[in-house]
């Protein structure tokens, strides 16, 4: 009996939930023989939308176990049913269907912003109304807020991904999210969309960053913007294209201050929000392309294991485990209108005082604070948005009231690239070793491999990353990751072919040394666990330009 295993797209598992597709994605397969000798003879791939059949390979004698797709454009704004047929040496076949959804759009200038050109750590508050005069079939929405976006229609949370987009230098690239299958929120109303947008990598403003470079502009810094589309379908065939242009409303939000490395400042408090007209933004950003890359979600949920008083109210929650994300704070009823309460975060305590021990953190302050309504506009928990934190400990201030340690959670939030492995052996050194390993990775997967999650860094190191491009493939689903960082070293190269330390570059020098080899070698693990050859064709000009920039130092 031949069976079809596994699926995959662009080399993810479907199975992983995420389904975008680019505009030629490959898509691949196992399979699995009750007899030994089989193996396959022929495939067949059709592709299928609303509107019919659009592809069909035809029969294909290959033993291949792929196929990169080379058809019309992929249909815009639509989930695509494919389905797999594979016929064996011994005469079975076997079939498979799955979908995919096209993230490709035609995605013009269509920047926003708000009319004030200092919005600084400020996170804005894009909003429009939808007005629908026919019924909906179908809707998708194609967003990048830069440096971070959350969507809600009409209040509610939409999507389970945070920190989007993944970062990258966007002076030459920029990735989309792409949510799809949204019109149960257009059924019978007319929606209000809001996205909200921190200024994340868009707008870095540390001081730890500002001495290290020298003063060097960085290519990716720049304004608070939003560009979106929503692409509805509606019953009788017609479609339109709702773009972000000035007729879009932007104020400031309640999270007064954001920042990767200090935190998020939320204040309940503010009830008037002061809506003007988006402007457009004239500052022209890289490329636009949809997020294949899996995105960053929250993941393991920490109970505190212990929790003890350390002055006057002050509380330390020790969660048992080094982890990157963030704390989720209970609220109660009673607090104060403008009660400020802090969340501060370290890897490790000090031995003297028992408080945390922020040395490590440099710069970085790690602190969430939220300041209270005093109503009922303060609800259950806040958790933050669009930061994170590396962390063990949490310390709690100005809670005014004893905190009961069982409410408290911390979340971890990673690149969403786990996948189904195990590994044990007899040493428990060893499992331990293994272990760590994991949590280290898990800690520093970021839509780029980050250097460390804690101080006021984490960037994409290649020297930190070289030796993980070659250890990540056996314990995590990176095949689509990987070629996104050979992207990012590809923006970051100078045009006589040097690359730098960091990529997206922050840090570090051009041409930078020793790390020369890690373009070389993020390019050749993508193709060496995933069979990618695409990524070395189509960069495979930076490669040889990289080689001859750095000479003997590439190896």
């Amino acid at each position: 009996m031949l069976k079809i295993t596994e699926i995959y797209l662009d080399y993810s598992p479907i199975s992983s939930g995420n389904i975008t597709a680019n505009d030629s994605p490959v898509i691949s397969w196992s399979l699995a023989s009750d007899a030994a000798s089989d193996a396959q003879m022929s495939y067949r791939v059709t592709m299928s939308d609303s509107d019919g059949e659009f592809f069909d390979s035809g029969i294909v004698a290959d033993s291949d176990q792929s196929l990169v797709y080379n058809g019309q454009m992929l249909p815009q704004g639509q989930m695509i049913n494919v389905e797999l047929t594979v016929d064996s040496q011994n005469g079975d076949t076997a079939k498979r269907t799955f979908e995919i959804f096209s993230g490709c759009i035609d995605f013009p200038n269509v920047w926003i912003t708000h009319p004030d050109e200092k919005t600084g750590r400020r996170v804005l508050q894009f909003v429009k109304q939808i007005k629908l005069e026919k019924t909906v079939e179908s809707v998708s929405l194609y967003v990048c807020g830069l440096g971070y976006h959350k969507v809600e229609i009409d209040g509610a949370s939409v999507g389970e991904s945070v920190l989007d987009p993944i970062h990258s230098d966007y002076s030459k690239a920029c990735y989309y999210s792409v949510i799809p299958d949204i019109q149960r929120y257009f059924i019978g109303r007319d929606p209000i969309i809001s996205v909200s947008v921190a200024p994340g990598w868009r707008h870095i403003d540390s001081y730890h960053v500002k001495k290290y470079t020298g003063g060097r502009e960085i290519s990716f810094e720049g304004k608070t913007q939003l560009a979106a589309v929503i692409y509805i379908r509606y019953t009788d065939g017609s479609e339109e294209k709702v773009f972000t242009d000035e007729s879009w409303d932007v104020a400031y939000s309640q999270i007064t201050e954001t920042n990767i490395f200090d935190g998020e400042t939320y204040d309940a408090g503010i009830y008037d929000f002061d809506f003007l007209s988006a402007v457009s933004c004239n500052e022209m950003c890289g490329e636009m392309k949809p997020m294949t890359s899996q995105s960053i979600k929250a993941h393991e949920i920490y109970k505190p294991v212990s929790m003890f008083k350390t002055g006057d109210d002050t509380y330390v929650f020790d969660f048992g485990q080094n982890i990157a994300g963030v704390c989720a704070l209970p609220l109660y009823y009673g607090m104060k209108c403008g009660q400020k309460i802090k969340m501060k975060h370290a890897e490790v305590l000090d031995d003297e005082s028992g408080e945390l021990y922020t040395e490590p953190l440099r710069g970085a302050a790690c602190t969430d604070t939220y300041i209270a309504s005093g109503d009922e506009d303060d609800g259950d928990q806040w958790i933050p948005q669009f930061t994170y934190h590396g962390f063990r400990y949490m310390q709690l201030e100005g809670y005014a009231s004893i905190p009961n340690k069982d409410d408290f959670t911390a979340f971890s939030l990673y690149s969403d690239v786990d996948k189904n492995v195990y590994f044990e052996c007899g040493s428990p050194l060893v499992n331990k070793i293994h272990k760590n390993t994991l949590m280290c990775e898990r800690s520093n997967i970021f839509g780029i491999f980050t250097d460390c999650p804690q101080r006021d860094e984490r960037m994409g190191w290649m020297n930190d990353s070289t030796v993980r491009f070659e250890e990540t493939p056996y314990n995590f689903d990176v095949g689509r990751l990987l070629v996104k960082v050979v992207d990012d070293i590809y923006c970051a190269q100078s045009e006589s072919g040097e690359i730098t330390c960091t990529a997206p570059y922050v840090f570090g020098s051009r041409p930078a040394d020793p790390v020369c080899s890690s373009y070389l070698v993020a390019a050749y693990q993508a193709y060496l666990h995933y069979g990618n050859t695409s990524v070395i064709d189509k960069y495979f000009d930076g490669f040889e330009k990289c080689g001859r920039a750095h000479g003997t130092h590439c190896g």
